[in-house]
């Protein structure tokens, strides 16, 4: 029961002549008072609930297994869920005989699938399918529609649809409404769970770095491109402001600047051109390495002019024209942390994730090691829960004996693709009635805070 509907059933929102007694009040508090303090107990006392984490490494899907994101597989007599009169969108599949007998105090199935959608707003209204067999893959509408689609917080989305994670789900037992570390954690503050990314710095020059299908390797190329002839605007600006560039920057410096840009502007266009003559649909691994090289070794031209405030600033940054030879190949002179650069790595990310999810395979054996370790990373923070008493407040009363068990907690993830608030975690809700009558009808959820 949530505060809202015990407050409806308190009287609390009728009208004057229909208000409870003190009594009456005092009832409806002892009652509340009571579950509160059942929640509290729960808390103290070991509870049998189950993990669910994105399987990392793995080698391929397995038939019984469940999974996040993709398309759900539905048996030809199940409709398509609609929310408010839309469609819904899909987010997982359960495989129910991968579930530990003791989760719910041993209610519900042990057989059969559930598929969870939830609809497009934040509002987080879920619709939860129990069916007995699987059938064939459903598609249904881009889950890149969403408003909780965390792609669609920047501008880098290559994809309109969630990776398809086979998942593991295991036995675990809380204790003191604790879940394994890291979860529970800021990202990269859990001690003994290092990020793998601050191993080793952006380099073009790393294989783990290279473009991993033509998608990417065309939007690196575009990336830097536009970043090259960024520096044309710059020149611009100074050409016109004569009176203050020319007492910055010479004239003939910016007319030597300009030729730079435009003769790297057209070193990798043609780069980019010899790479996409290829015709193959995808592109071989060889190919985008070889192109990747050789745009490494172009460099990119100093655009640091932009910030000269000064003739001496002016002076160095003319000598600093042509590429520092002591400077990581494609990293601009001057600019350490460059734009281009973290947006390259977020759209390779999205790349990388959806091949691996598929099939580990599609990547190259140095990719595929440098990336599994950020995804096993980021998997076990974000790791999901079914049974178990979340952190953070909900505006429901959940846990054994309140009526209402955690169907599952979806923790906001980098990994498969979804923000429930502000990074917080969606949890739905399944009356304890429905587990016990073996079906899972009155799902309900609510956003962590």
């Amino acid at each position: 029961m949530s505060f809202k509907e015990l407050f409806h059933k308190m009287g609390l929102f009728k009208k004057s002549s229909n208000r409870p007694t003190a009594k009456d009040l005092e009832t409806q508090m002892k009652e509340q008072l009571r579950m509160l303090q059942v929640m509290g107990e729960t808390l103290s006392k070991p509870l049998p609930c189950a993990i669910v984490q994105p399987r990392v490494p793995h080698n391929g899907v397995r038939p019984d297994d469940s999974w996040f994101g993709g398309a759900p597989r539905l048996p030809d007599e199940a409709g398509w869920p609609e929310i408010d009169g839309k469609p819904g969108y899909f987010v997982a599949q359960i495989n129910l005989a991968s579930l530990p007998k003791e989760l719910w105090g041993g209610l519900g199935p042990r057989s059969g699938w559930l598929s969870i959608f939830m609809s497009q707003g934040e509002n987080a209204k879920p619709v939860v399918l129990y069916n007995k067999m699987l059938g064939e893959h459903r598609e249904g509408p881009d889950q890149g529609e969403a408003e909780w689609f965390l792609p669609r917080m920047t501008d880098d989305r290559p994809y309109s649809t969630l990776p398809e994670w086979p998942v593991d789900i295991a036995p675990y037992t809380q204790i003191d409404g604790q879940l394994p570390a890291p979860a529970g954690f800021r990202k990269g503050m859990a001690p003994e769970f290092p990020d793998p990314r601050n191993e080793m710095e952006f380099d073009l020059t790393q294989p783990a770095f290279w473009p991993v299908n033509r998608e990417s390797a065309v939007e690196l190329f575009d990336l830097l491109i536009c970043e090259a002839k960024s520096g044309l605007q710059i020149i611009e600006r100074f050409s016109e402001n004569p009176d203050t560039g020319n007492n910055l920057i010479n004239p003939e410096d910016l007319k030597l600047f300009e030729a730079e840009i435009n003769k790297t502007v057209r070193k990798i266009e043609k780069t980019k051109e010899k790479l996409l003559s290829n015709s193959a649909v995808s592109l071989p691994l060889s190919s985008i390495e070889e192109a990747t090289t050789e745009l490494s070794k172009i460099g990119i031209q100093c655009l640091a002019i932009g910030k000269v405030k000064s003739a001496e600033q002016g002076e160095s940054v003319r000598q600093r024209v042509r590429l520092d030879k002591k400077t990581k190949p494609a990293h601009l002179s001057g600019r350490p942390e460059t734009y281009w650069d973290s947006r390259y790595q977020k759209i390779l990310y999205e790349h990388a994730k959806h091949l691996y999810a598929h099939d580990p395979a599609n990547l190259s054996a140095q990719q595929k090691e440098w990336w599994g370790k950020i995804f096993a990373y980021d998997a076990c923070y974000e790791i999901a829960a079914m049974g178990h008493m979340p952190q953070g407040e909900l505006n429901y009363l959940h846990g054994p004996h309140t009526g209402m068990e955690v169907l599952i907690e979806l923790k906001t993830s980098d990994l498969n693709g979804w923000i429930w608030g502000d990074l917080y975690s969606v949890v739905l809700l399944v009356p304890t009635e429905s587990l016990r009558a073996g079906h899972f009808e009155g799902v309900v959820a609510g956003i962590t805070n």
